[in-house]
């Protein structure tokens, strides 16, 4: 809910637009803000970042998510599974991880993906598919951003079909 704005009084119009020195006009600015609009720096933003905590709370929720990487997975699936809200879901799956969990998921995709295009001779829609990234062209789009190579490309160079 949005707070109404207080009526501004010609002088504080005149005192902050006029040609003082940019300190004397950003003070006189702060000044006839309201106690609401002025800026503070969160308690967020004063704290130092700590190194991630490498726990194993959502170690089955991450092996659940690696058995149906074909499905269309979402947080609210993954909180389900592991009876959390999405909120600490996504907290505690990044500090276990470094990831948010949607990329995490799509990380493992992308393996599945690189598995199957070594080790089997199926088309292109088929391997998106079992990966769960969907599409042959997604499949594409996720493969060179993070391979730098095309599926069919990274199919002839790592290829371990026999035959």
């Amino acid at each position: 809910m949005r707070r109404p704005r207080p009526p501004c009084s010609p002088a504080s119009a005149t005192a902050s637009t006029s040609r003082r020195s940019p300190d004397a006009r950003s003070v006189a600015g702060a000044r006839h803000r309201p106690a609401w609009r002025r800026r503070r720096g969160s308690s967020r933003s004063r704290r130092t970042p700590l190194p991630p905590e490498r726990g194993t709370s959502l170690a089955p929720t991450r092996a659940w998510a690696l058995e149906h990487l074909d499905r269309p997975l979402t947080l609210a699936d993954l909180a389900r599974h592991a009876r959390i809200s999405v909120r600490t879901l996504t907290g505690r799956f990044h500090a276990e991880t470094g990831l948010s969990p949607l990329q995490r998921l799509l990380h493992r995709r992308v393996d599945r993906a690189r598995e199957l295009l070594e080790t089997t001779g199926l088309p292109m829609d088929q391997v998106a598919g079992r990966s769960g990234l969907g599409s042959a062209d997604s499949l594409r789009k996720h493969l060179v951003s993070r391979v730098g190579l095309t599926p069919t490309a990274y199919r002839a160079s790592f290829t371990q079909v026999n035959g």
